[in-house]
């Protein structure tokens, strides 16, 4: 009698838990009663005490859909980039993309600008220094917070705005600029449509400037998720991007060092295109 009782209870635990869903991101995770942590890292293969990139077992947790859709409400939610920002340092650094440093003269100089997914801020900052209008993005309360520090640490001023990058009417508002520095979170199944509405933020004659990782990189484990298919491919941004005027896009290697979150020999990917006028 009493295994069967634990088994009764184990069982209801389990309908429980599958009557809970957190949606995060855009994608569907399965939140447990009391074994949310350990549920995750059982659905990974592996636990977040082991070795490789940094991020790795969070982007494999925001990346995969565990269950079945039910309705949550909005207290049940969970975002592992508020626990990824959480630390004291800044986890990839406070000095802006390499790659954005080389590309920004493809920007219209000055211009209203939206940098999305920005994290902790160092590449909204960096514009904002350059004398750029900026409006940047996060999912991420921690990483808005940590970036409103650093701009007024660094004396400049940003729009900083939480944002699910899966929910956005692009067309809203149209900026100069559209900046994106490594949103590899996003899954194959949205990656067109983010990738699309980027270019829709524009206004005539304005610029997009992305970069990111190359499926390469997934070997390379310095960074990134560890899925092949959430990266870009020249191919991939120039059939997406065909009505912009490319100025750029061009794969390549090159060693990186970003904090903590990107270091190392990296396989890289820039794309600069310009929207008609």
């Amino acid at each position: 009698m009493a295994l069967k009782r634990v088994i009764d209870i184990r069982l209801a635990q389990r309908a429980q838990a599958e009557r809970s869903i957190s949606k995060l991101s855009g994608l569907l995770i399965l939140v447990t009663p009391q074994e949310y942590v350990l549920s995750l890292c059982q659905s990974v293969g592996r636990s977040a005490s082991t070795d490789g990139p940094p991020e790795a077992d969070a982007w494999e947790i925001q990346a995969r859909p565990c269950m079945r859709e039910t309705r949550v409400s909005e207290g049940n939610r969970m975002n592992p980039w508020d626990q990824r920002f959480s630390s004291e340092d800044y986890l990839f650094g406070t000095e802006p993309a390499a790659a954005l440093v080389k590309r920004e003269p493809h920007l219209i100089a000055g211009g209203q600008t939206l940098v999305v997914a920005d994290g902790e801020g160092r590449n909204s900052t960096f514009l904002a220094g350059k004398g750029y209008g900026v409006q940047a993005t996060d999912y991420s309360e921690v990483g808005i917070a940590k970036a409103r520090k650093l701009a007024t640490r660094m004396g400049v001023s940003v729009d900083y705005q939480l944002q699910n990058i899966f929910h956005v009417d692009w067309t809203v508002q149209q900026f100069d600029n559209v900046v994106a520095v490594f949103i590899q979170f996003v899954p194959p199944d949205a990656m067109r449509s983010v990738l699309s509405g980027l270019a829709s933020a524009l206004r005539p004659g304005g610029v997009l400037l992305l970069h990111g990782y190359t499926p390469e990189q997934v070997e390379l484990g310095t960074g990134g998720p560890p899925q092949r298919e959430h990266m870009y491919t020249a191919g991939l941004l120039n059939e997406v991007y065909q009505d912009l005027s490319i100025e750029v896009c061009e794969e390549y290697r090159a060693e990186i060092s970003e904090g903590r979150g990107h270091r190392g020999v990296s396989a890289l990917i820039d794309f600069v295109g310009r929207k008609a006028e």
